[in-house]
C-alpha cells in the first residue's frame, strides 16, 4: 500500500498578528479506485496534528516553492519536516522552465488554474469563497501533479528527505 499523499500542506500565507497561516490540504489513498478529497474544518488542524503530518515520512507533502512556506510555519510552531517534494524543483531538474503550479497543471494535467483569487488579500480574517476555491484547487492540483510525476518516473526515490532545489 502506498502512503497517503497530501497536496501542498506547507503552502502558507502569513496573516496579521497573532501569527496565522493558511494551510491547503488534499489527500487520497492511492490503492483505492478513486482518490478522495476531504476538507477539514480549521479547528481540526491544530498545530500538533499539522506537526505530525509534516514530520511523517509516510505522508508525502507536495507543493511548489515550499521552502519559504515551511520557514513561515516554523515561526508558529516547531516541527521537522520529512517527505516533502517541491514539484517546481522537480520540474526544473528535468529541464522545464515553467515551474509554477498553474503552468505545471497546464503541461501535465491539461488545465490551467485561473489566476483571479491568487492576487487577492490573503491576510484577510475571512477568506472569500473564491479564495477558498482557489486554495482547494491549488492543493488538489499539487496532489495530482505529484501522482503524475510519479507515473512519469520524475521523482527521486529518497522520500525521507526534503527534496528542495
Amino acid at each position: 500500500m502506498h502512503p497517503t499523499r497530501w497536496g501542498d500542506p506547507a503552502a502558507a500565507a502569513p496573516l496579521p498578528e497573532p501569527t496565522r497561516a493558511l494551510v491547503e490540504l488534499a489527500f487520497g489513498v492511492t490503492d483505492s479506485p478513486a482518490a478522495t478529497d476531504v476538507s477539514l474544518p480549521a479547528p481540526a488542524l491544530d498545530e500538533s496534528v499539522l506537526a505530525e503530518i509534516l514530520a511523517s515520512r509516510h505522508v508525502v507533502k507536495a507543493g511548489v516553492s515550499v521552502a519559504d512556506d515551511l520557514k513561515a510555519l516554523k515561526k508558529s510552531f516547531a516541527f521537522h519536516e520529512q517527505a516533502v517534494v517541491d514539484l517546481g524543483s522537480v520540474a526544473k531538474r528535468h529541464g522545464l522552465k515553467q515551474s509554477g503550479v498553474r503552468n505545471l497543471a497546464g503541461l501535465f494535467l491539461g488545465f490551467r488554474i485561473p489566476k483571479g483569487a491568487k492576487t487577492t488579500n490573503w491576510a484577510s480574517r475571512r477568506l472569500s469563497p473564491q479564495q477558498v476555491a482557489y486554495a482547494a484547487t491549488d492543493a488538489w492540483a499539487c496532489r495530482e501533479l505529484y501522482v503524475r510525476f510519479e507515473e512519469l518516473g520524475l521523482l527521486e526515490e529518497n522520500r525521507g528527505q526534503v527534496q528542495i532545489s
